[in-house]
Protein backbone atom coordinates (compact mmCIF):
# COMPACT_ATOMS: atom_id res chain seq x y z
CA UNK A 1 0.00 0.00 0.00
CA UNK A 2 1.06 3.79 -0.54
CA UNK A 3 1.18 6.13 1.53
CA UNK A 4 -0.68 9.62 1.22
CA UNK A 5 -1.82 10.37 -2.25
CA UNK A 6 -0.74 6.97 -3.64
CA UNK A 7 -3.93 4.81 -3.31
CA UNK A 8 -2.29 2.36 -5.67
CA UNK A 9 1.12 1.83 -5.81
CA UNK A 10 3.03 1.49 -9.36
CA UNK A 11 5.18 -1.38 -10.25
CA UNK A 12 8.18 0.36 -9.23
CA UNK A 13 6.71 0.93 -5.95
CA UNK A 14 5.88 -2.71 -5.13
CA UNK A 15 9.31 -4.09 -6.38
CA UNK A 16 11.00 -1.70 -4.38
CA UNK A 17 8.95 -2.83 -1.65
CA UNK A 18 9.67 -6.23 -1.91
CA UNK A 19 12.83 -6.71 -2.81
CA UNK A 20 14.22 -3.98 -0.05
CA UNK A 21 11.67 -4.59 2.84
CA UNK A 22 9.61 -7.71 2.36
CA UNK A 23 11.95 -10.86 1.26
CA UNK A 24 14.69 -9.81 3.84
CA UNK A 25 11.82 -10.32 6.51
CA UNK A 26 10.87 -13.78 4.95
CA UNK A 27 8.30 -13.10 1.95
CA UNK A 28 8.86 -15.66 -0.60
CA UNK A 29 5.26 -14.97 -2.71
CA UNK A 30 4.21 -12.51 -5.19
CA UNK A 31 3.95 -9.00 -3.95
CA UNK A 32 0.70 -7.20 -5.39
CA UNK A 33 -0.60 -3.47 -4.64
CA UNK A 34 -3.64 -3.09 -2.87
CA UNK A 35 -5.98 0.35 -3.72
CA UNK A 36 -6.46 1.95 -0.24
CA UNK A 37 -8.35 5.68 -0.33
CA UNK A 38 -4.73 7.43 0.87
CA UNK A 39 -6.72 10.89 1.15
CA UNK A 40 -4.47 14.04 2.43
CA UNK A 41 -8.20 15.33 3.81
CA UNK A 42 -10.08 13.95 5.41
CA UNK A 43 -7.28 11.48 6.83
CA UNK A 44 -9.81 10.08 9.71
CA UNK A 45 -12.13 8.71 6.95
CA UNK A 46 -9.03 7.60 4.81
CA UNK A 47 -7.50 5.67 7.76
CA UNK A 48 -11.19 3.88 8.58
CA UNK A 49 -12.25 3.14 5.11
CA UNK A 50 -8.58 1.79 4.24
CA UNK A 51 -8.24 -0.39 7.69
CA UNK A 52 -11.15 -2.08 6.10
CA UNK A 53 -10.26 -2.98 2.90
CA UNK A 54 -7.23 -3.95 4.27
CA UNK A 55 -8.40 -6.48 7.21
CA UNK A 56 -11.34 -7.47 4.19
CA UNK A 57 -8.38 -8.72 1.41
CA UNK A 58 -6.38 -10.30 4.49
CA UNK A 59 -9.52 -12.37 5.74
CA UNK A 60 -10.05 -13.47 2.43
CA UNK A 61 -6.36 -14.60 1.78
CA UNK A 62 -6.87 -16.80 4.52
CA UNK A 63 -10.62 -17.69 4.32
CA UNK A 64 -8.86 -19.11 0.84
CA UNK A 65 -6.51 -21.38 2.40
CA UNK A 66 -3.83 -19.76 0.49
CA UNK A 67 -2.48 -18.33 3.89
CA UNK A 68 -1.79 -19.64 7.23
CA UNK A 69 1.00 -19.99 9.88
CA UNK A 70 3.13 -21.31 7.29
CA UNK A 71 2.78 -19.30 4.63
CA UNK A 72 1.40 -16.21 6.65
CA UNK A 73 -0.08 -12.54 4.27
CA UNK A 74 2.72 -10.27 4.14
CA UNK A 75 1.61 -6.56 4.29
CA UNK A 76 3.85 -3.62 3.27
CA UNK A 77 2.78 -0.08 4.31
CA UNK A 78 4.37 3.77 4.22
CA UNK A 79 3.07 6.58 6.20
CA UNK A 80 -0.65 6.81 6.25
CA UNK A 81 -1.14 2.91 5.15
CA UNK A 82 1.52 2.25 8.05
CA UNK A 83 -0.29 4.08 10.76
CA UNK A 84 -3.20 2.51 9.16
CA UNK A 85 -2.42 -0.63 8.86
CA UNK A 86 -2.58 -0.46 13.00
CA UNK A 87 -6.26 -0.07 13.38
CA UNK A 88 -6.31 -3.08 11.21
CA UNK A 89 -4.33 -5.06 13.24
CA UNK A 90 -6.66 -4.04 16.11
CA UNK A 91 -9.93 -5.26 14.24
CA UNK A 92 -8.29 -8.71 13.17
CA UNK A 93 -7.42 -9.17 16.51
CA UNK A 94 -10.73 -8.84 18.11
CA UNK A 95 -11.92 -11.03 15.13
CA UNK A 96 -9.81 -13.57 16.32
CA UNK A 97 -7.21 -13.88 13.25
CA UNK A 98 -3.87 -15.88 14.91
CA UNK A 99 -1.10 -13.76 15.22
CA UNK A 100 1.08 -16.09 12.84
CA UNK A 101 -1.04 -15.87 10.16
CA UNK A 102 -0.31 -12.26 8.99
CA UNK A 103 3.09 -10.31 9.11
CA UNK A 104 3.11 -6.71 8.86
CA UNK A 105 6.50 -4.79 7.67
CA UNK A 106 6.10 -1.12 8.46
CA UNK A 107 8.35 2.11 7.37
CA UNK A 108 7.39 5.78 8.28
CA UNK A 109 5.04 4.49 10.82
CA UNK A 110 2.96 7.92 11.96
CA UNK A 111 1.44 5.31 14.66
CA UNK A 112 4.56 4.44 15.99
CA UNK A 113 3.90 4.17 19.86
CA UNK A 114 7.42 6.37 21.02
CA UNK A 115 8.16 8.95 18.21
CA UNK A 116 4.98 8.50 15.82
CA UNK A 117 2.92 11.88 15.69
CA UNK A 118 -0.05 10.95 16.05
CA UNK A 119 0.51 9.34 19.14
CA UNK A 120 3.07 12.23 20.58
CA UNK A 121 0.56 14.78 19.92
CA UNK A 122 -2.36 12.81 21.30
CA UNK A 123 -1.34 13.91 25.05
CA UNK A 124 -5.14 14.82 25.70
CA UNK A 125 -5.72 11.20 25.05
CA UNK A 126 -9.02 10.30 23.20
CA UNK A 127 -9.85 10.39 19.67
CA UNK A 128 -9.19 13.99 19.09
CA UNK A 129 -7.82 14.97 15.20
CA UNK A 130 -4.38 16.52 13.60
CA UNK A 131 -4.53 19.27 11.37
CA UNK A 132 -6.37 16.88 7.89
CA UNK A 133 -8.61 14.95 10.33
CA UNK A 134 -6.50 12.34 10.76
CA UNK A 135 -7.08 10.13 14.32
CA UNK A 136 -4.86 10.61 16.66
CA UNK A 137 -3.68 7.86 18.96
CA UNK A 138 -4.12 4.15 17.75
CA UNK A 139 -0.37 3.53 18.54
CA UNK A 140 0.87 0.57 16.73
CA UNK A 141 -0.32 -2.87 18.81
CA UNK A 142 2.10 -5.83 19.67
CA UNK A 143 -0.59 -8.89 18.37
CA UNK A 144 1.14 -9.43 15.59
CA UNK A 145 4.75 -10.28 14.10
CA UNK A 146 5.49 -6.49 12.95
CA UNK A 147 8.40 -5.10 11.66
CA UNK A 148 8.95 -1.22 11.83
CA UNK A 149 11.77 0.65 10.25
CA UNK A 150 11.92 4.47 10.68
CA UNK A 151 14.69 7.02 9.34
CA UNK A 152 16.23 9.20 12.39
CA UNK A 153 14.70 12.69 11.85
CA UNK A 154 11.65 11.40 9.81
CA UNK A 155 9.12 13.90 11.18
CA UNK A 156 6.34 11.93 11.34
CA UNK A 157 7.28 8.31 12.33
CA UNK A 158 10.35 10.49 14.48
CA UNK A 159 8.73 13.19 16.06
CA UNK A 160 11.07 14.86 19.34
CA UNK A 161 9.22 14.69 22.89
CA UNK A 162 10.28 17.79 23.94
CA UNK A 163 9.05 20.00 21.25
CA UNK A 164 9.85 23.69 22.81
CA UNK A 165 13.30 22.59 21.85
CA UNK A 166 12.73 24.64 18.34
CA UNK A 167 16.00 23.74 16.80
CA UNK A 168 14.37 19.78 17.40
CA UNK A 169 11.17 20.63 16.16
CA UNK A 170 12.27 22.30 12.88
CA UNK A 171 14.57 19.76 12.09
CA UNK A 172 11.39 16.97 12.42
CA UNK A 173 9.50 19.32 10.01
CA UNK A 174 12.33 19.50 7.66
CA UNK A 175 12.18 15.98 7.97
CA UNK A 176 9.29 15.43 6.75
CA UNK A 177 9.94 16.56 3.76
CA UNK A 178 12.99 15.15 3.21
CA UNK A 179 13.37 12.68 5.43
CA UNK A 180 10.38 11.04 5.16
CA UNK A 181 10.46 10.28 1.25
CA UNK A 182 13.53 8.14 1.23
CA UNK A 183 12.71 5.13 2.39
CA UNK A 184 13.14 3.64 -1.09
CA UNK A 185 16.21 5.49 -1.28
CA UNK A 186 18.23 3.51 1.14
CA UNK A 187 20.91 1.31 0.27
CA UNK A 188 20.40 -2.97 1.27
CA UNK A 189 23.39 -2.12 4.15
CA UNK A 190 21.50 0.80 5.52
CA UNK A 191 18.19 -1.42 6.35
CA UNK A 192 20.78 -4.52 7.16
CA UNK A 193 22.80 -2.51 9.67
CA UNK A 194 19.18 -0.84 11.41
CA UNK A 195 19.79 -0.06 15.11
CA UNK A 196 17.36 -2.60 17.11
CA UNK A 197 15.50 -0.68 19.34
CA UNK A 198 14.68 -1.09 23.18
CA UNK A 199 11.59 -2.84 23.94
CA UNK A 200 9.93 -3.74 27.40
CA UNK A 201 9.25 -7.45 26.39
CA UNK A 202 12.22 -9.37 24.84
CA UNK A 203 10.07 -11.90 23.03
CA UNK A 204 7.65 -8.68 21.85
CA UNK A 205 5.72 -9.83 18.53
CA UNK A 206 6.99 -6.08 17.46
CA UNK A 207 10.98 -5.29 16.18
CA UNK A 208 11.44 -1.49 16.06
CA UNK A 209 14.36 -0.66 14.38
CA UNK A 210 16.07 3.29 13.60
CA UNK A 211 18.07 3.98 10.85
CA UNK A 212 20.57 6.77 11.43
CA UNK A 213 20.77 9.97 9.34
CA UNK A 214 24.45 11.09 8.07
CA UNK A 215 22.84 14.93 7.98
CA UNK A 216 20.46 17.08 10.39
CA UNK A 217 17.46 17.58 7.40
CA UNK A 218 17.44 21.79 8.45
CA UNK A 219 21.06 21.89 7.44
CA UNK A 220 20.20 19.85 3.80
CA UNK A 221 19.06 22.93 2.20
CA UNK A 222 21.88 24.72 2.68
CA UNK A 223 24.04 22.44 0.41
CA UNK A 224 22.39 23.46 -1.99
CA UNK A 225 24.31 26.46 -2.11
CA UNK A 226 27.12 26.17 -4.63
CA UNK A 227 31.24 26.61 -2.66
CA UNK A 228 29.98 28.13 0.43
CA UNK A 229 26.69 25.69 1.52
CA UNK A 230 28.38 22.57 2.02
CA UNK A 231 31.51 23.55 4.20
CA UNK A 232 29.11 25.74 6.37
CA UNK A 233 26.77 22.96 6.82
CA UNK A 234 29.90 20.82 7.95
CA UNK A 235 30.57 23.31 10.48
CA UNK A 236 27.33 23.43 11.48
CA UNK A 237 26.48 20.15 12.13
CA UNK A 238 28.28 18.37 15.08
CA UNK A 239 26.98 21.30 17.29
CA UNK A 240 23.81 21.32 16.06
CA UNK A 241 23.13 17.67 16.29
CA UNK A 242 23.91 18.06 19.92
CA UNK A 243 21.72 20.76 19.93
CA UNK A 244 18.25 18.72 18.13
CA UNK A 245 19.24 15.57 20.18
CA UNK A 246 18.39 17.21 23.25
CA UNK A 247 14.79 17.31 22.06
CA UNK A 248 14.99 13.66 21.79
CA UNK A 249 16.21 13.51 25.67
CA UNK A 250 19.96 12.44 24.45
CA UNK A 251 23.23 14.02 23.28
CA UNK A 252 24.01 11.39 20.79
CA UNK A 253 20.83 9.78 19.48
CA UNK A 254 17.78 11.44 17.30
CA UNK A 255 15.23 9.47 18.58
CA UNK A 256 13.20 9.21 22.13
CA UNK A 257 14.70 7.72 24.96
CA UNK A 258 13.17 4.65 26.46
CA UNK A 259 11.10 1.76 25.30
CA UNK A 260 9.84 2.07 21.75
CA UNK A 261 6.44 0.09 21.89
CA UNK A 262 5.68 2.27 24.89
CA UNK A 263 3.00 5.08 24.07
CA UNK A 264 4.29 8.42 24.70
CA UNK A 265 3.43 11.67 24.54
CA UNK A 266 5.15 15.29 24.30
CA UNK A 267 6.68 16.55 27.56
CA UNK A 268 6.20 20.39 27.89
CA UNK A 269 9.84 21.03 29.63
CA UNK A 270 12.39 23.00 27.23
CA UNK A 271 15.15 19.96 28.60
CA UNK A 272 15.12 16.43 29.64
CA UNK A 273 15.95 16.51 33.55
CA UNK A 274 18.55 13.81 33.23
CA UNK A 275 21.18 15.68 30.90
CA UNK A 276 22.86 18.15 33.20
CA UNK A 277 24.56 21.75 31.56
CA UNK A 278 28.07 20.49 32.04
CA UNK A 279 27.30 17.56 29.71
CA UNK A 280 25.59 20.30 27.06
CA UNK A 281 28.46 22.22 27.30
CA UNK A 282 31.31 19.68 27.03
CA UNK A 283 30.20 17.90 23.99
CA UNK A 284 28.83 21.63 22.27
CA UNK A 285 32.68 22.03 23.05
CA UNK A 286 33.98 18.52 21.28
CA UNK A 287 31.48 19.22 18.57
CA UNK A 288 32.93 22.64 17.86
CA UNK A 289 35.94 20.83 17.13
CA UNK A 290 34.67 18.37 14.86
CA UNK A 291 32.84 21.02 13.08
CA UNK A 292 35.93 22.83 11.71
CA UNK A 293 37.56 19.89 11.20
CA UNK A 294 34.80 18.94 8.77
CA UNK A 295 34.70 22.37 7.33
CA UNK A 296 37.72 22.13 6.17
CA UNK A 297 37.75 18.70 5.18
CA UNK A 298 34.63 19.94 2.82
CA UNK A 299 36.96 23.05 1.67
CA UNK A 300 39.82 20.60 0.42
CA UNK A 301 36.97 19.03 -1.47
CA UNK A 302 36.92 18.85 -5.52
CA UNK A 303 33.47 18.42 -5.23
CA UNK A 304 32.65 21.20 -3.12
CA UNK A 305 33.26 23.30 -6.25
CA UNK A 306 31.44 20.98 -8.69
CA UNK A 307 28.23 22.29 -9.74
CA UNK A 308 25.39 20.09 -8.12
CA UNK A 309 27.91 18.26 -6.85
CA UNK A 310 25.59 18.08 -3.89
CA UNK A 311 23.51 15.73 -5.58
CA UNK A 312 26.26 12.62 -4.55
CA UNK A 313 25.34 13.41 -0.83
CA UNK A 314 22.32 12.71 1.50
CA UNK A 315 20.12 13.55 1.55
CA UNK A 316 19.48 14.21 -2.39
CA UNK A 317 21.23 10.99 -3.71
CA UNK A 318 18.68 9.39 -1.49
CA UNK A 319 15.68 10.78 -3.09
CA UNK A 320 17.25 10.41 -6.37
CA UNK A 321 17.65 6.44 -5.77
CA UNK A 322 13.96 6.60 -4.55
CA UNK A 323 13.34 8.30 -8.14
CA UNK A 324 15.06 5.59 -10.00
CA UNK A 325 13.20 2.49 -8.13
CA UNK A 326 10.18 4.15 -7.94
CA UNK A 327 9.65 5.38 -11.52
CA UNK A 328 12.48 4.00 -13.64
CA UNK A 329 11.91 0.61 -11.76
CA UNK A 330 16.24 0.38 -11.70
CA UNK A 331 16.12 -1.99 -8.29
CA UNK A 332 20.08 -1.05 -8.53
CA UNK A 333 20.12 2.56 -8.47
CA UNK A 334 23.47 4.76 -8.88
CA UNK A 335 24.16 8.15 -8.48
CA UNK A 336 23.20 10.85 -10.54
CA UNK A 337 26.51 11.18 -12.52
CA UNK A 338 27.02 7.17 -13.25
CA UNK A 339 25.36 4.65 -15.06
CA UNK A 340 26.07 1.08 -14.66
CA UNK A 341 22.59 -0.07 -13.47
CA UNK A 342 20.63 1.84 -15.73
CA UNK A 343 22.82 0.44 -18.88
CA UNK A 344 21.61 -2.77 -17.47
CA UNK A 345 17.93 -1.65 -17.66
CA UNK A 346 17.10 -0.69 -21.28
CA UNK A 347 13.73 0.46 -20.32
CA UNK A 348 14.94 2.15 -18.08
CA UNK A 349 17.83 3.64 -19.84
CA UNK A 350 15.21 4.95 -22.21
CA UNK A 351 13.07 6.51 -19.79
CA UNK A 352 16.30 8.07 -18.10
CA UNK A 353 17.85 9.49 -21.53
CA UNK A 354 14.62 10.95 -22.64
CA UNK A 355 14.51 13.01 -19.38
CA UNK A 356 18.19 14.39 -19.89
CA UNK A 357 16.92 14.69 -23.13
CA UNK A 358 14.01 17.03 -22.83
CA UNK A 359 15.94 18.89 -19.86
CA UNK A 360 18.97 19.92 -22.96
CA UNK A 361 15.52 20.92 -25.47
CA UNK A 362 15.10 23.05 -22.63
CA UNK A 363 11.47 21.50 -22.03
CA UNK A 364 11.93 19.45 -19.39
CA UNK A 365 9.32 16.71 -18.39
CA UNK A 366 9.04 16.98 -14.59
CA UNK A 367 5.95 14.50 -14.08
CA UNK A 368 8.77 12.09 -12.62
CA UNK A 369 9.08 13.92 -9.60
CA UNK A 370 5.12 13.44 -9.21
CA UNK A 371 5.65 9.63 -9.44
CA UNK A 372 7.98 8.98 -7.00
CA UNK A 373 5.09 9.65 -5.28
CA UNK A 374 2.41 7.59 -7.02
CA UNK A 375 0.73 10.31 -8.06
CA UNK A 376 0.58 8.69 -11.92
CA UNK A 377 -2.54 7.05 -10.09
CA UNK A 378 -4.23 10.64 -10.14
CA UNK A 379 -5.50 12.93 -13.00
CA UNK A 380 -4.74 15.87 -13.12
CA UNK A 381 -7.85 18.72 -12.58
Amino acid sequence: MGGSGIPLPSEGYVNAADIMYLRPNGFTGTAESLFTPQLYFPGNVSEVQGAQILAAAINEQIASGQAGPDNPVYVFGYSQSAAMSSMTMEQLYHQGVPAEDVHFVLVGNAANPNGGIVEMLNFWGGNLSFWNGMTLGHPTPDYFTTDVYTMEYDGYADFPRYPLNLLSTLNAIAGMFLTHIGYFGLSEDDIANAIALETTDPDSLTNYYMIPAETLPLLDLLRLNPVWGSPLAALLEPSMRVLVNLGYGSLTEGWNQGPANVPTTISWDLLPSNISWTDINAALANAWTEGVQDAIKELQDPNTYFPGGFMAEEPFSTVWNAAQRVYFDIQDPTSLFGGSAMATDPAGTSDFTDFLGSLVDGNPDLSWITDIFGLDMISPA
